[in-house]
């Protein structure tokens, strides 16, 4: 989990800072390539109102 959660802090501040959501999507896709679950949880986390790391 810890492992996850390294990966998936830098990515989600990065996607928060693009406006642009197609851009977002691409860069979501790229840097989550290959591991589903971790897409999944920074696409959460940027729809949840209060878009914050526990």
């Amino acid at each position: 989990m810890k492992n996850q959660m390294q990966k998936l802090e830098p990515i989600f501040h990065a996607a928060k800072e693009l406006t642009n959501l197609e851009q977002r999507e691409i860069y979501i896709r790229d840097a989550c390539k290959g591991d589903p679950d971790l897409r999944s949880k920074v696409e959460e986390l940027l729809q949840s109102p209060n878009q914050r790391l526990c």
